[in-house]
């Protein structure tokens, strides 16, 4: 317990930390220091003005003992009287949205495909950029998203003076002090080039589109982002996916809008949120853990909505697994890929434990032999869906597989097309309709495709999010004009795609355990695999009898 009563002087003060400093020294509770980010710190030995220092993060303000141990010293955290007056052709839901990040000075909006997140956070910047002389606003995102940026600030604020700029060579030039309010657009992939130019310009309001694609602080971009955002006081991230695969891929993003280390170390996190336990290969995370200690800190940060939590009544989106039997044929070819290895191999690898090159090339040769599996299946059943007057869009692992899968009249869209002609086939299929195949990636976001009522699945993926969010690209349209969407997902007997969709329902009820995410929830529902049965011991078990 604290043994001091001394005043504490507040030394820093923001909706993301508060220093607070002490001439006198004090004990600070155990259980205050295990809360990952905050930060005890004593005085040098022999310093001639010692002071002791308690560093808090807003994330925990809320947690009952640390607000108890705040109000010993007669200290309450700030609260906003920020009255956001309503903003014209936002709805309800969106409204509220840029209340709570208005308030927090920004935060992580995880909202589904469909709420409008780029109208929300527009909104919000525009807010708080009037409190740091409209400063310019920084928006980084994918670069095909760059025209619908242009596009919705077009919308959304009309001629009133903004302009827009798009960062677009790999060579930088000086850039300019805006002499009007400015939206300055760069994408990731350039990002690492226009660091130094953007921090010149000191943009005080950041948004960050799909900022899962800079979570990893390892690669070039993420590096590059993290810098370009530092001078940022308000920071807004934008994601339909905020847990792509394990819940410890939270934290990067935390880091980004939250601030830094408020969430501790990424060991600190992953030890006291993730359950992780140190192996053979290092860290290793387990079942998610402190799962309402951790709910109360995330709802200091972090926004999320579905379409049932706005009280918005959208039919519902019918799955269906199609199984196919291999013939004898197959059924050796694919026992031939398989070889003598052991199934426990491939469980592993997909789980994301330590895989060797060997085992990824492996893991491809069967998701090869899969596809091919499953190829005649899926001709006859988009043959029948066309022949019928709908519209379907594909997706499929392999550049190979969608090319073969559109046929001879439909649209194919994957990684290795230019922007123009992807938005060309995508425009195309949205006025005509009839088949539009794509692989996972080329359509992962910035897209709403409305013209088909039906998703094929020909390949599963290993990340549960990927398959949530290519659905999404149909239904989330579908849904907002009331009408029903369809997923077939494909499914080859006897084959790695079984042992895909239970770790699918694994890591599905993961990530509904930390954000009570009902999408990714009834995967593992529609899956066969509740609660209990979706277990890593449970698939083991099923791994070790095949």
């Amino acid at each position: 317990m604290v043994v001091s009563r001394a005043p504490l002087q507040l030394v820093g003060r923001s909706f993301r930390w508060i220093d607070l400093i002490s001439r006198t020294p004090l004990v600070v509770p155990a259980d205050l220091l295990a809360l990952p980010g905050i930060r005890y710190v004593e005085p040098d030995a022999g310093h001639p003005d010692p002071l002791w220092k308690i560093e808090i993060p807003a994330t925990t303000w809320m947690l009952p003992r640390v607000d108890a141990t705040l109000r010993q010293f007669g200290w309450r955290p700030p609260a906003s009287n920020v009255l956001v007056p309503s903003w014209p052709g936002l709805f309800n839901y969106q409204q509220d949205a840029v209340q709570w990040a208005v308030e927090r000075q920004g935060g992580l909006l995880a909202l589904s495909l469909g709420l409008g997140k780029t109208r929300t956070s527009l909104v919000t910047a525009r807010v708080l950029a009037a409190r740091y002389d409209n400063k310019p606003v920084l928006i980084c995102g994918p670069k095909y998203v760059r025209s619908t940026w242009q596009r919705e600030i077009q919308a959304v604020f009309g001629d009133s003076g903004y302009e827009f700029r798009a960062l677009t060579s790999v060579k930088p030039t000086l850039l300019a002090v805006p002499k009007v309010p400015l939206f300055l657009f760069c994408h990731y992939d350039i990002i690492h080039a226009w660091w130094s130019q953007i921090a010149a310009l000191c943009p005080r309001v950041t948004i960050l589109d799909e900022i899962h694609k800079v979570g990893n602080p390892r690669t070039r971009r993420g590096r590059a982002a993290a810098i370009a955002v530092s001078t940022a006081y308000s920071r807004i991230g934008l994601t339909g996916t905020p847990i792509r695969n394990r819940p410890s891929e939270l934290y990067p993003l935390l880091n980004l809008t939250a601030g830094r280390f408020t969430f501790g170390t990424p060991y600190d996190f992953r030890t006291r949120y993730c359950g992780a336990q140190t192996g053979v290969h290092g860290l290793v995370d387990g079942e998610p853990s402190h799962v309402e200690e951790l709910h109360a800190r995330l709802s200091a940060c972090v926004l999320h909505r579905t379409p049932e939590d706005c009280g918005l009544e959208l039919p519902p989106v019918t799955r269906d697994i199609v199984h196919v039997d291999p013939t004898e044929e197959e059924q050796a070819k694919y026992k031939h890929a398989f070889g003598d290895h052991d199934p426990r191999e491939a469980l592993e690898a997909i789980l994301g434990r330590r895989a060797s090159q060997e085992t990824i090339y492996w893991l491809g040769r069967l998701r090869a032999v899969a596809a091919s599996i499953k190829y005649r299946v899926t001709q006859e059943l988009l043959d029948d869906l066309n022949a019928q007057g709908e519209s379907v869009v594909v997706f499929s692992w392999q550049r190979s597989s969608a090319r073969l899968l559109a046929g001879s009249n439909g649209h194919v869209v994957h990684g290795e097309l230019s922007s123009a002609a992807r938005e060309e086939a995508i425009d195309a299929f949205q006025a005509k309709g009839g088949r539009l195949s794509a692989t996972y990636g080329a359509l992962a976001e910035g897209v709403t495709l409305d013209r088909a009522r039906v998703v094929v699945l020909h390949d599963l993926d290993y990340v549960p999010a990927n398959v949530l969010q290519a659905a999404g690209r149909v239904s989330g349209g579908l849904r907002r004009r009331n009408k029903h969407c369809v997923e077939k997902w494909m499914v080859a007997r006897g084959t790695l795609d079984e042992l895909m969709i239970r770790i699918i329902g694994v890591k599905g009820n993961a990530i509904d355990t930390v954000l009570a995410d009902r999408a990714a929830k009834t995967l593992g529902d529609f899956l066969g695999y509740k609660q209990e049965s979706a277990s890593l011991d449970h698939v083991i078990t099923w791994a070790r009898s095949v």
